[in-house]
């Protein structure tokens, strides 16, 4: 059996990648926690719990793989949700922006015609007689509405609402973490080099195990001490980078937050929107910064 926790966020933009990289940091601790048992031997193993004394196996798989198990279901979780809120608000505010002009009332009065015409509902007064079909049965079309009762529910910041923190559904939403509650997962990220794995296997046998790298021409050749050396110098500026890019973004998501919970102009949602294209970019303005894996410049 073989589960993946964190799977990777399948599209295209620099959020993703980044998200993707840091999850793929990871990797190994996935694979520690993953359990891989029968359901015979998890049974076996569990019926322990009663027990006064437990193995060793036991101790590990309850009070370590656990916890940590469930812990980076959430992570990927989260991550995945985030994605999702950023791309999805974008759409909602290109909507209101780019389609309605920014105009609030319109984008209310169309909204309630869509929802009405495509899922029926409402009262009888949202309804009018429009002759008959070739079939000869009566007809209806919805009734324009625009008075501040009528358009209540349909309102662009109760759509816009659902993405961010405080939305009607739990799980993860714009602003709904800080940075900080990341920092277990951020700390095994910067020291992602020292879970290596030739390192382990070199430490459990105790020989050394060579390790290759593409030359010039295309061909695997053996690296030297002073090659590894300065690759994990390398990879550890990068995890830097990374943890330093995603820090980056979740505070910003969470300025994205404070700026939608006042917004009531179109001018704030413009702003609001430019933040939000920012953070999927992850275009926010650090110059000390290098790039992470597949970033797209």
């Amino acid at each position: 059996m073989r589960f993946h926790i964190m799977n990777r966020i399948e599209a295209e933009d620099n959020l993703a990648k980044l998200f993707n990289a840091y999850m793929g940091k990871l990797h190994t601790i996935e694979t520690v926690v993953t359990p891989m048992y029968s359901m015979g031997e998890y049974i076996s193993l569990m019926k322990q719990a009663t027990q006064p004394e437990q193995t060793t196996e036991f101790e590990q798989t309850f009070n370590y793989c656990m916890p940590r198990f469930y812990h980076m279901v959430i992570l990927g979780e989260a991550l995945r949700g985030i994605h999702n809120d950023v791309t999805s608000a974008l759409g909602c505010l290109i909507q209101l922006l780019d389609t309605c002009e920014g105009d609030l009332k319109r984008y209310a009065i169309e909204k309630r015609m869509a929802s009405l015409e495509e899922f029926g509902g409402g009262e009888d007064d949202d309804w009018a007689e429009d002759g008959l079909d070739e079939a000869g049965e009566q007809k209806w079309r919805v009734v324009f509405k625009e008075d501040e009762k009528t358009l209540d529910e349909y309102h662009f910041k109760n759509d816009l609402r659902e993405y961010f923190s405080g939305a009607s559904w739990r799980g993860e939403h714009i602003g709904s973490s800080n940075a900080e509650d990341f920092a277990t997962f951020s700390m095994h990220v910067l020291e992602a080099t020292k879970f290596d794995v030739f390192k382990g296997m070199r430490e459990a046998t105790g020989h050394e195990l060579p390790t290759y790298r593409p030359d010039e021409n295309g061909n695997m050749v053996k690296q030297t001490l002073a090659d590894e050396i300065e690759a994990e110098i390398n990879e550890d500026i990068r995890n830097r980078s990374i943890v330093a890019y995603f820090n980056q973004v979740l505070n910003a998501c969470n300025h994205a937050a404070a700026l939608e919970a006042f917004a009531t102009t179109a001018e704030h949602y413009e702003e609001l929107r430019q933040l939000l294209q920012r953070i999927l970019d992850v275009d926010l303005g650090d110059a000390h910064l290098i790039g992470f894996p597949g970033c797209a410049a």
